[in-house]
C-alpha cells in the first residue's frame, strides 16, 4: 500500500496484525491506523502530536469504534498507556519524541510481541538497539527506507 509518506507494505507489512492491540504513536492523520486494521488489527491506539492531525483522528474515531485516540505522550504517562492497552505491536515514528519509551521498565518495553520505530538519532538507535537485544527480541535494523521521503537515522523493527 503505497500512500504518501511511503510504502506501508515495505515499511510495516514483515509484521503480524491479526487481532493486535497497536500502539501507533506518531499516527499522522490516520493512514497507518487505517494499515493496520486492514491487516487485520481489532484495535489501534493513535497519538499524534501536530494538533491539526490530531483533530483528524478524533474525527476518524467517530466512525471506527476500534480506534482510540490519546493525547501525545508525556514521559509521567508513557508507563500507564502501556499498562492499560497491553499494546502486542508498537509503532513508532515521532521525529525524536520516542525517547520517552526509553523510561518504559524493562518489563513493559519487553511486552509487545513487536516493535518498529524510527529512530532520530545514533544515539537513540544505540540504545534500543540494546534494550531490545537485551530482552531477547531479533532486531533487524533498515539502514533508510527509500521510499519515504524523509531522513531517519535507522529503522528498528524488533520481533520475538
Amino acid at each position: 500500500m503505497k500512500t504518501e509518506f511511503g510504502n506501508y507494505d515495505s515499511m510495516y507489512g514483515s509484521l503480524d496484525y491479526k487481532d493486535a492491540v497497536v500502539l501507533d504513536i506518531g499516527a499522522d492523520y490516520g493512514t497507518t491506523a487505517r494499515y493496520f486494521f486492514g491487516r487485520g488489527a481489532k484495535q489501534v491506539i493513535v497519538s499524534e502530536r501536530d494538533h491539526d492531525w490530531h483533530a483528524k483522528l478524533l474525527t476518524f474515531a467517530e466512525t471506527e469504534p476500534r480506534l482510540t485516540v490519546i493525547d501525545l505522550l508525556r514521559e509521567h504517562e508513557v508507563a500507564a498507556v502501556f499498562e492499560l492497552h497491553r499494546p502486542d505491536v508498537v509503532k513508532a515514528d515521532c521525529e525524536g519524541c520516542e525517547r520517552i519509551l526509553l523510561t518504559l521498565s524493562d518489563v513493559l518495553l519487553g511486552e509487545p510481541r513487536a516493535w518498529v520505530m524510527e529512530t532520530h538519532s545514533r544515539e537513540l538507535y544505540d540504545e534500543f538497539q540494546a534494550r531490545f537485544k537485551a530482552l531477547g527480541y531479533l532486531v533487524r535494523t533498515v539502514e533508510d527506507w527509500p521510499e519515504t521521503p524523509k531522513r531517519c537515522i535507522k529503522v528498528i523493527t524488533a520481533t520475538r
